[in-house]
């Protein structure tokens, strides 16, 4: 691969973790209903908004900042790629805030 396609690729990476982050927004969504539906309560906006952050907080820790900040993988792009390893550690501190 040449060293243009080597960052295309990390772009792209970072692509499909935003796609991801967007699928674990609408499974937040489930999740509240879910919880409304099991405890026969409804929240309130406030409520939901405060679990919503929690618990979107949580997922994206565990399914896409945890592996943006894995030493290896940052190793890694940092040994392929010129500018990957920042844009990884930006979108990572983005994700994880």
């Amino acid at each position: 691969m040449s060293d243009e396609e080597k960052e295309t690729a990390v772009d792209e990476l970072l692509e499909l973790g935003m796609a991801v982050d967007g699928l674990l927004a609408n499974q937040v969504e489930m999740d509240i209903e879910a919880l409304e539906s099991v405890t026969g309560r409804r929240f309130s906006d406030s409520e939901k908004t405060e679990i919503r952050t929690h618990q979107r907080r949580s997922y994206r820790w565990t399914f896409i900042v945890s592996g943006l900040e894995h030493p290896q993988f940052v190793e890694t792009v940092g040994e392929v790629t010129d500018a990957g390893k920042g844009k990884i550690a930006e979108a990572a501190t983005a994700l994880a805030a």
